[in-house]
């Protein structure tokens, strides 16, 4: 719960907080955390698509971020 308000970190690949790119596949990887549980959303070829994931999973969960 504390880790909502972190803000983003100095080496982030995507200027995006749950958001990096994946070397390996190539792909934007979305992941977010609750509750000490990391909880991939999944790969998008492109950081759009990854964001758009990211907000619609989040309200979703009624998280307001």
């Amino acid at each position: 719960e504390n880790r909502h308000n972190v803000g983003l970190r100095k080496d982030s690949t995507s200027g995006i907080k749950g958001i990096k790119f994946h070397k390996l596949t190539k792909r934007w990887q979305v992941r977010i955390q609750i509750n000490r549980k990391r909880i991939t959303i999944g790969l998008f070829k492109n950081k759009k698509m990854a964001l758009q994931a990211y907000k619609d999973y989040i309200n979703k969960l009624c998280i307001v971020n």
